[in-house]
């Protein structure tokens, strides 16, 4: 059947979710197509178990080294996958938006996703509720369109923020205009002062 999964499908996707940085979208019933490629090489293993086949020992090796290989494969295919839902749990958390993407998510992933988010932002209510000494104090104003000037005191590298549009790279010493979530991060990564 195409639709099984095979060894060289795994260590396919492996090296795809180690390159890519978003999720890599996997082909519907992963986990169900997973399990019986699993169960096969465990067959195959326990019918060549009692044999004195040469050629029977020879596909029996072959599979033990396959099925300890995959499921190794499988565990750093799942460690990179949970390695980017972190993050983009961190990232929604931090900027108080949904940055993440869904759809490459197993159902079980959506789930992991949605309870680290809310274990995260619990743990910001432990934190006192300090507004940041510059904006309290209103030093910079609000410009139009909700932008502050600030002055960039460590260089800032180019990023994406959640309005799909590219920012920076800023150096040292420049002043611009950004959104004012933006630059309560770069005030927090001591990267800008608001002028």
């Amino acid at each position: 059947m195409e639709d099984e999964i095979t060894y060289e499908q795994l260590v396919f996707l492996y090296r795809k979710e180690k390159e890519k940085k978003p999720l890599v979208k996997l082909v519907p019933n992963f986990i169900e197509k997973v399990k019986s490629y699993l169960i096969e090489k465990k067959k195959i293993i326990e019918q060549s178990k009692n044999t004195d086949n040469v050629f029977s020992k020879d596909i029996s090796a072959k599979a033990k080294k396959e099925l300890k290989n995959a499921v190794r494969i499988l565990r750093e295919i799942f460690y990179q996958r949970q390695m980017k839902i972190i993050n983009q749990a961190l990232l929604s958390v931090r900027t108080e938006t949904e940055v993440c993407d869904f759809e490459p998510m197993l159902e079980e992933e959506r789930v992991l996703y949605e309870k680290i988010s809310n274990l995260l932002r619990k743990n910001m209510d432990f934190f006192p509720n300090i507004e940041i000494k510059n904006l309290k104090e209103n030093k910079g104003k609000l410009l139009k369109g909700n932008l502050i000037k600030v002055k960039v005191i460590d260089n800032v590298i180019p990023f994406i923020w959640d309005d799909g549009k590219v920012y920076g790279p800023f150096k040292k010493g420049e002043e611009v205009d950004l959104p004012k979530k933006i630059v309560e991060i770069l005030q927090q990564d001591k990267k800008v002062i608001i002028k």
